[in-house]
């Protein structure tokens, strides 16, 4: 076991670091305050553009239930197309899917205050909370967020890649209580659960990023946990940065950009023509403070492999698999998770998934 004071050196050896060299990925940097100019659309005419607001919600007792995202893209033909897609898996397990696209001149958004209109599907809210609509012949949904953590960002909110490029990232609504309905193949339930959000957008192809993306979640009536770490290609010298999170209904924990993951008791998958390779065991370090998260997730079984790109139209789809080999690695693990803060310690002690995600190989 390791002792307080070993912690402590670990943790300052962790984080002391000086500025990005140029051709590097950067750091997220010091935290900074969200405003709505964060929440709003960031229109650039690359080709390589792409922008997104994910909504997920979580029942009481910790089942993903619901995911709404709203989207913009350059990629394929023509400039800032955009769209939604919705999904609910009600009490049975089974999943109801949607989604519409549309030209740049068939969706809007106020440039005061923050409101997008995607055909009958919109979303819009300011600090507090978010509202979110979709209408499609599958699925109605009306949403409402109300923020219990304000919206942050992980450090500075940016990652750059040398003077190539940008990746940015702001959480809109941390933790929420969400109420509203739903209505699925004809029935109406009512919603009561966990929310959250993210608001991200980038200027440069994610094969020219990313290598690969580590992503997990743990989100109840007790606890939300949400930790995210990303590799950049080699080209940035394969540099990692990551965030994790830990909220309750009385506030933020925990929120912070300086963190440290550790995989190892790799196994490859030898159904991918790619080799890729999938840790066993991650083990998690962070500092927000005098708050310290430490922790370890171990691999139980691989549930499920996904193709990211499968949801894609047909030209969007053939334009990124002309350029990298993706693959979403959800896999099934026990973990263990401390939070120690001035207040005490808390132990988080249950079952989750993580995944492993290749952009490239």
């Amino acid at each position: 076991m390791m002792t307080s004071g070993k912690m402590v050196f670990l943790v300052a050896a962790l984080f002391i670091s000086g500025p990005a060299a140029a051709g590097t990925m950067s750091r997220f940097g010091s935290e900074k305050p969200v405003s709505m100019a964060d929440f709003q659309p960031h229109l650039m005419d690359c080709e390589s553009y792409t922008e997104e607001w994910s909504h997920g919600v979580w029942t009481e007792d910790g089942q993903w239930t619901i995911g709404v995202d709203f989207y913009i893209s350059n990629l394929g033909i023509g400039d800032h197309k955009g769209g939604f897609r919705a999904r609910f898996k009600d009490a049975t397990g089974k999943t109801i899917k949607c989604s519409a696209k549309y030209d740049d001149d068939e969706w809007s958004y106020s440039k005061s205050g923050f409101f997008l209109k995607f055909g009958k599907g919109q979303v819009q809210g300011d600090l507090r909370g978010l509202n979110v609509k979709i209408r499609c012949k599958k699925i109605s949904m009306d949403l409402h967020f109300e923020n219990e953590v304000p919206p942050l960002k992980p450090g500075g909110g940016k990652l750059r890649f040398g003077g190539d490029g940008v990746y940015s990232m702001v959480f809109t609504s941390p933790r929420s209580k969400v109420t509203g309905t739903v209505v699925a193949e004809g029935k109406t339930r009512q919603i009561k659960g966990v929310g959250f959000a993210t608001h991200s957008y980038s200027n440069m192809y994610p094969h020219k990023q990313i290598r690969r993306w580590f992503r997990f979640k743990t989100i109840n009536k007790d606890i939300s946990i949400i930790m995210a770490e990303v590799e950049s290609v080699p080209a940035y010298y394969s540099a990692t940065n990551g965030w994790v999170l830990v909220m309750d209904s009385k506030g933020r924990i925990a929120a912070t950009a300086r963190t440290n993951f550790k995989f190892d008791g790799f196994i490859q998958d030898t159904k991918s023509d790619e080799g890729y390779r999938i840790p066993r065991r991650v083990k998690i370090v962070a500092v927000d403070g005098k708050t310290q998260v430490t922790g370890v997730l171990l691999m139980k079984k691989i549930k499920e492999i996904r193709d990211p790109t499968a949801d894609l139209d047909v030209i969007r789809r053939t334009i990124v698999r002309r350029f990298t080999q993706p693959k979403d690695y959800y896999i099934a693990c026990s973990y263990k998770i401390r939070i120690k803060t001035e207040a005490g310690d808390r132990t988080v002690d249950d079952e989750g998934t993580y995944r492993f995600v290749y952009v490239n190989p």
